[in-house]
């Protein structure tokens, strides 16, 4: 029930952020430079996100790690392929499907790392999105994986910055 209730909240303030932002005159929202102090903020969550998703063989993510840049109750929408509809879930849905698949296969997990390639940031308000286009590799396949998408909008919740939603999709799905 608590649940519910902060996720209400929550969904209020984002509404009430983006509805006061103050607007261009043709009616477009003004974003704004993030401050080096925020620019910081973000690269410290960036780190440890891909940190939490390299792991090491016969390892896991650092689930911890992961769980702590993500707001309690956001949302996490995996890849797709065509046709597919998204699933978004919450990140602790998410985490326990990434633990189940990795506990339930026959096989040992692999090294996986993944890492930024390159990222681009837009700050409305007290909300940052951020477009992070990645590389990832596993120590049994030579070959390169195709790039992905992250995007990720982050929030300010009493001076502190945290994903609020992350949606994931690599080009090899399409």
């Amino acid at each position: 029930m608590i649940k519910f209730f902060r996720e209400i909240i929550l969904t209020i303030f984002l509404v009430g952020i983006i509805s006061c932002k103050t607007n261009r005159p043709d009616g477009t929202l003004q974003t704004e430079t993030l401050t080096q102090g925020e620019t910081e903020q973000v690269d410290i969550i960036l780190k440890k996100l891909y940190q939490s998703f390299s792991y090491g063989k016969t390892e896991e993510p650092n689930w911890e790690l992961m769980r702590s840049v993500f707001f309690e109750g956001a949302q996490f929408v995996s890849e797709t392929s065509a046709g597919e509809s998204p699933r978004p879930q919450t990140i602790e849905e998410f985490i326990s499907s990434w633990q189940n698949s990795i506990r339930d296969s026959n096989s040992p997990t692999e090294k996986t790392t993944e890492w930024i390639i390159e990222t681009k940031t837009t700050k409305i308000g007290r909300l940052i999105r951020v477009d992070v286009v990645f590389q990832a590799s596993k120590s049994n396949d030579p070959s390169p994986r195709k790039t992905g998408l992250d995007s990720l909008v982050l929030a300010n919740v009493d001076g502190v910055w945290k994903i609020l939603s992350f949606v994931i999709h690599y080009e090899s799905k399409l």
